[in-house]
């Protein structure tokens, strides 16, 4: 059983509850800071005390708002933006120490806005046409830099200038001065979209031929694509952080459990890690990931699971206890939350709450040997993130012609260039089922059957039966979904549209080799447990 974390403090957010925007990079609505915590309403900015939770100021804004910065800077100012989002153009400089407005200008250019960041002396303003700089202490416009979709942080601004084929570049400047620091070159269409790290600089963009989006490493002599393909779909990052004061970050792609880390050694060398389905990172404390989860089994009420996670060695995360979760923003993942010092604040309908985060916890192996998994049954963690073993054969059989045969992090499938194929991959394991006295394997047994039968989330279908594909496999006639079980995961493929020049024998043929590929490689994970936990078959 998991308990509950201490609550320090909690208190109201005037107005409806905390401001939140489904696109991180336009705030989450909390601000901490050194021994306070700010929150942005749709009409206010609210500042408590991080020890009691008294409130400090209320700030009203003159409109509602439509963007946050991420963070304040050191001097504690934070930037809103008012207006409805196709019209987000008036900024408000709000001093979160002082408890004040500082100034508010209206920007004379429509903005489709991407990001608003403070840095020590500019507020940079960022959209698909340039960056506007505003002085910190009185508003004051500076020279902007336009021609070009841009992204801030508060440190650097980098902007993609549309100059058209080989003259088109990555122009990174520095945010206080407006000094050009330097230029890489870029392929045509380029378009970058949020800073993730300063220390080394990467962000991600969009180039032609990439069919989706990249991390892209701005460091070196030229720009390197890092990491895993991104999707259209936004958000397209869930989370990143900075670590070790600014010498590491961490990245969780959207939609998706996968999370890359690096450091600020040279030459850049993402490692990534799973999490468990529907876990998100939402800050970091004393070197760790906190993370949330939707808490489930005998976890009681409305809560969701704190993990802290070593990106060094994330194998075996610490579970901290539990917080109170907003039922809606678990549904609609956008679990928001901060730490400030030593708690985590999370936003529980129209309050914040404040719960103390522990030096040490027990590690997940420990909790999860209580929790009932059994011989040949795998965690979330291993059973997530399977479509990386999707061979290549099988991928050109399919019809892709993905960069190095990439897949996208959160499985799934679209090529939108040359032949428009799109193949969607879910995987999760089962947990024990207290009500019912299954095991994990039965209870995954169960959900097996209950979606050929077409129940659960999926409108799937009429499937079939078939042997010697995992230890339950079903297949639609011409090929349009897959279901597989092994042990206790469950595995749903769908195909979306039809396979160009193939008959539906042989798109289901293709279908069943999809399933082959992740039930071999959740065999081979199978036996990669047993060999270090004693777990696998």
């Amino acid at each position: 059983m998991v308990s509950g974390l201490e609550e320090a403090w909690r208190a109201p957010v005037p107005g409806a509850g905390l401001w939140h925007d489904l696109d991180d990079a336009r705030g989450d609505g909390l601000w901490p800071a050194p021994d306070m915590i700010s929150a942005v309403s749709a009409h206010a900015v609210t500042t408590y005390d991080a020890a009691t939770g008294a409130v400090r100021s209320t700030v009203p804004l003159d409109g509602s708002v439509c963007a946050a910065s991420r963070d304040v800077n050191d001097d504690g100012i934070g930037v809103v933006a008012l207006g409805p989002l196709e019209d987000c153009r008036t900024l408000v400089a709000v001093d979160t120490t002082a408890g004040r407005v500082r100034w508010q200008v209206r920007l004379d250019d429509e903005v489709v806005l991407n990001d608003v960041s403070a840095g020590a002396r500019v507020v940079a303003v960022t959209g698909v046409r340039g960056a506007w700089r505003f002085r910190v202490d009185d508003g004051a416009a500076l020279p902007a830099m336009v021609g070009g979709e841009a992204a801030s942080n508060g440190r650097f601004v980098v902007v993609t200038p549309e100059r058209g084929g080989a003259a088109e570049s990555y122009d990174v400047y520095d945010q206080d001065s407006g000094e050009q620091l330097w230029s890489l070159p870029a392929e045509a269409s380029t378009a970058v979209e949020v800073i993730v790290s300063s220390e080394p600089l990467v962000v991600t963009a969009y180039e032609w031929g990439d069919d989706g989006t990249y991390l892209r490493d701005l460091s070196g002599d030229r720009p390197r694509r890092v990491g895993r393909r991104i999707n259209a779909g936004y958000p397209h990052l869930t989370q990143y952080v900075a670590l070790d004061g600014g010498g590491a970050a961490a990245v969780q792609y959207g939609a998706s459990p996968v999370v890359e880390t690096w450091t600020a050694d040279r030459p850049l060398e993402p490692a990534s890690f799973v999490l468990d389905p529907e876990e998100i990172v939402v800050d970091q404390h004393a070197g760790r990931l906190i993370t949330l989860t939707p808490a489930t089994g005998r976890v009681a009420g409305d809560t969701s699971v704190v993990r802290a996670v070593d990106p060094t060695d994330p194998a075996d995360p610490w579970v901290l206890g539990t917080a109170p979760a907003d039922r809606s923003s678990v549904l609609l993942a956008t679990r928001t939350a901060a730490v400030v010092d030593d708690l985590l604040v999370v936003p529980l309908d129209e309050e914040l709450v404040a719960v103390e985060l522990p030096d040490e916890a027990p590690a997940t192996s420990e909790v999860l040997a209580g929790e009932g998994l059994t011989d040949g049954e795998l965690t979330p963690a291993e059973g997530g993130d399977l479509c990386p073993a999707i061979r290549p054969a099988t991928l050109e059989a399919l019809g892709f012609a993905l960069p190095d045969h990439e897949v996208a992090a959160d499985c799934d499938l679209r090529q939108v260039r040359g032949v428009d194929v799109s193949l969607e991959v879910d995987s999760w394991a089962v947990r024990p089922s207290w009500e019912d006295q299954l095991t994990a394997t039965e209870a995954a047994g169960d959900e097996f059957a209950e979606i050929v039968a077409g129940g659960g989330a999926y409108d799937l279908p009429d499937l079939q039966p078939v042997d010697d594909l995992g230890d339950q496999a079903a297949v639609g006639a011409r090929g349009e979904a897959l279901v597989v079980r092994v042990a206790n995961v469950l595995v749903v493929v769908q195909r979306i549209g039809g396979l160009p020049g193939l008959d539906p024998a042989t798109e289901r043929a293709l279908l069943l080799q999809v399933g082959r590929d992740l039930a071999d490689e959740l065999e081979r994970r199978r036996r990669a447990t047993s060999s270090t936990t004693g777990r696998g078959r």
